[in-house]
């Protein structure tokens, strides 16, 4: 069928008038053998004959108006045998070329639409039409095609010219397995959350999305990144894509002495010079710079210099100890959990800043009224010389200040969040606060503007509501870095630098700069700083912080180790072979995190009702305004205004959307640091009904570590006390490694008993 012949319906998305349809018509006509263009604006729809049906959607799509093809789909599903006969030399052909297929050239491609056997036969046929295509198959069920051959760009033209949408699936996110995190500001409720989620799911190709309001952060699994963080803007909230810890080739090398000696600032020049000339030997690419030294550290005998090499930081560092220069490099990897205790410290002194100048504008308003140090309202009264309408025209501009000053986060949020047409508990703050505010002012514009003395002012409880949120505020971050604090020690496990051995030389470096491969040495009472296998040496390593296992465990060559355990005995070497997010420990933090993330049935019922929450009040005080308006007493827009803005002052401070997150976070945080790692939330709801607990390995519920809790003496040894008795078995004891051992000196250490000399000791294991 040429061009011109061909006849197709297009799916058209966002059009809302007549000037849509008008764009949409002009755009299409525009493409090449397009005859006519038939719009139905009720329908999004749109008949066209003639041109490719691709090339008319990337015109639309061009114009601002997403379009996706309408597959025909036949009632039936016979599938139409092809057009030209298979001949021996075809099929021979295939068969030939099919073990020879290249897996590099293979891609797989997206599409939607498909119902039947007579959609894959289509699609099928499409596929193969594409010059240069080896191979093509088609998946019904996983709407997918496997393609070996041809360019992409081509078969997917194919396929969408036979009204089926298709698109190639990325490899990146093809096998896109894990989650990645957004953090996203200006949220403050469960209704924030609601909408930040729905923003984030309605992305293509995101499976998982979740976010976290205590943390401000949503962790998030499959599509694009950058496509979700746009998303969340959308919305009118401020986000960004938290960057994974990765390595580059800068680094800050910190220079300590030359040949033994102390260095300063007039080595610099000569200092720089024999680096560079060293280090370009192994590295052309090596460049190095001097860094300013900070304000009240000139004395120090220390020079820094930023530079760009190749070359692994290990191998760096013993180049120049073998030239006689000792350096360091520094950690530029900065704990995500110090910074937020940073941030946290400074949001709570704010806080208590302005819930402390709203609670002291508020009582003294609510104390003056109580103690009649204010003058009553009317026209013609006056105080200390003024009016009083002027009196309370001052007050009104204290309490506007008081209000900006303590509330303008939640004002601030309402405007963003209006110009978007969506709306939070913020909006519900903004509204309530400033109805009670601008009520007041037309009390004192008009004393007489509710008759029979109910001018009531409203300004003490626009402050006293932004103290209470302040307040709550506070409570809030403190409550967040609790939860943090719980993570925090859990990444405190692990040491932060490392020693590692290149070519016999031992050289210290932060463990954010370990390297696959690297050889790391551990000495005894250390704690092991990442994962690796032994390579030489053995030991015992305590790794109850895992297992639960009392007794220390016996490592050897070739046995495996993990970041944050402890060896308690030997020392050895071992090599990297985890880095990063595959390590156990970080994949411990990641489990603590996903559970605080995961919300249990309660939590999603309040998002659920938080999400109706701000729309529902709001239509109750509109509803309430106009009921008041038509059917209340004189004067009408008085009593109406008074009963909607009421409605507006007792609901904007609620609570509901931040209580049920703090429980959850804080009772997944409180087992975390417990050692009880909680994989979903829900098992955390549901431990509440739990009557039983049934415990199924012995030293479980023990502390990890033996003690002596009993001495029994044997009748035969009447005349010796338990005191000689524990110095006789601590004696034996003294250079045994084992668990027990230690156990039993400690004992005797705790009875201020002193151990026997001690000859021939010999130590059998198993």
């Amino acid at each position: 069928m040429s061009e011109s012949q061909m006849h197709y319906r297009i799916k058209i998305n966002d059009m809302t008038c007549e000037h849509c349809v008008s764009s949409v018509t002009k755009a299409a006509m525009a493409v090449n053998s397009v005859q006519s263009i038939d719009v139905d604006l009720a329908l999004g729809e749109a008949e066209v004959f003639g041109g490719l049906p691709h090339e008319v959607i990337n015109a639309i799509n061009e114009a601002g108006y997403p379009a996706l093809p309408i597959a025909e789909v036949p009632e039936s599903c016979p599938v139409e045998p092809s057009d030209k006969p298979v001949n021996e030399t075809t099929e021979q052909k295939l068969t030939e070329q099919k073990p020879t297929l290249n897996k590099e050239s293979s891609y797989i491609i997206l599409i939607d639409d498909m119902t039947c056997s007579s959609c894959v036969s289509t699609v099928e046929k499409a596929i193969l039409s594409v010059s240069g295509v080896i191979d093509g198959s088609v998946n019904l069920l996983e709407k997918t095609a496997w393609v070996t051959g041809g360019d992409a760009q081509e078969v997917i033209n194919a396929i969408v010219d036979q009204g089926y949408m298709a698109k190639l699936q990325e490899k990146s996110t093809a096998k896109m397995t894990s989650y990645y995190h957004i953090a996203i500001d200006d949220m403050t409720c469960s209704s924030c959350v609601s909408t930040v989620e729905k923003a984030i799911l309605s992305v293509s190709d995101v499976t998982e999305g979740s976010v976290n309001l205590l943390e401000k952060t949503a962790q998030v699994l499959g599509g694009d990144p950058q496509s979700v963080v746009n998303a969340i803007i959308d919305q009118g909230y401020s986000a960004h894509l938290i960057e994974q810890s990765r390595q580059n080739n800068n680094y800050q090398l910190q220079i300590l002495s030359l040949n033994q000696n102390p260095v300063n600032q007039s080595d610099k020049d000569p200092l720089v010079n024999q680096i560079t000339n060293l280090l370009t030997q192994q590295d052309q690419v090596f460049n190095a710079k001097f860094l300013p030294v900070a304000e009240g550290l000139e004395s120090n005998n220390i020079i820094e210099l930023q530079i760009t090499t190749q070359l692994p930081p290990a191998q760096l560092l013993v180049l120049l100890k073998k030239a006689n220069i000792e350096a360091n490099i520094n950690e530029q990897y900065e704990d995500p959990y110090l910074e937020q205790a940073r941030q946290s410290k400074i949001e709570i002194k704010r806080s208590w800043q302005r819930a402390g100048l709203a609670s002291f504008v508020g009582a003294s308003l609510m104390l003056g009224e109580h103690l009649d140090w204010f003058p009553e309202l009317s026209r013609g009264t006056s105080f200390l010389g003024m009016s009083s309408q002027v009196f309370w025209f001052g007050i009104a501009l204290i309490c506007l200040f008081t209000m900006w000053f303590s509330g303008r986060n939640y004002y601030l949020t309402a405007i963003k969040q209006a110009k978007h047409l969506s709306s939070n508990m913020d909006t519900l703050v903004a509204l309530g606060t400033s109805a009670a505010w601008l009520s007041s002012m037309l009390i004192i514009i008009d004393p007489e503007f509710i008759p029979g003395g109910g001018g009531h002012l409203y300004l003490d409880a626009g402050v006293i509501i932004l103290a209470f949120l302040q307040f709550g505020h506070a409570l809030e971050i403190k409550a967040k870095r609790t939860t943090s604090a719980s993570i925090a020690s859990i990444v405190e496990l692990a040491p932060k630098t490392a020693r590692v051995v290149v070519d016999d030389v031992q050289v210290t470096l932060p463990v954010s700069l370990l390297q696959m491969g690297d050889k790391i040495r551990v000495k005894p009472g250390e704690r092991i700083p990442i994962d690796g296998t032994i390579i030489e040496g053995t030991s015992t390593v305590d790794e109850s912080m895992l297992t639960g296992e009392p007794l220390a465990v016996k490592k050897e060559v070739n046995d495996i180790i993990t970041g944050g355990t402890i060896n308690k005995s030997g020392s050895f070497v071992f090599v990297v072979n985890k880095m990063g997010e595959d390590t156990t420990l970080s994949q411990i933090i990641n489990m603590v995190k996903q559970a605080q993330m995961t919300k249990p049935a309660i939590g999603r019922l309040v998002d659920k009702i938080a999400s109706v929450f701000v729309p529902i009040v709001i239509s109750i005080s509109i509803i309430s305004f106009i009921a008041w308006f038509f059917l209340g007493p004189e004067p009408h827009l008085a009593y109406a205004l008074t009963a909607g803005i009421a409605v507006l002052v007792i609901a904007c401070p609620c609570a509901l959307g931040l209580a049920t997150p703090i429980a959850i976070m804080m009772g997944t945080s409180r087992a975390a640091q417990l050692n009880i790692l909680i994989k979903n939330s829900d098992a955390l709801q549901t431990a509440s009904t739990l009557t039983h607990v049934v415990v199924d390995k012995t030293g479980t519920l023990t502390q990890g570590k033996p003690t002596v809790t009993d001495i029994i003496l044997n009748p035969l040894l009447k005349s010796m006390d338990e005191n000689k008795l524990i110095q006789l078995a601590a004696t034996l004891e003294t250079g045994s490694e084992h668990p027990l051992a230690e156990a039993i000196l400690k004992a005797a250490a705790d009875r201020s008993i002193e151990t026997l000399p001690i000859e021939h000791f010999l130590a059998v294991e198993g």
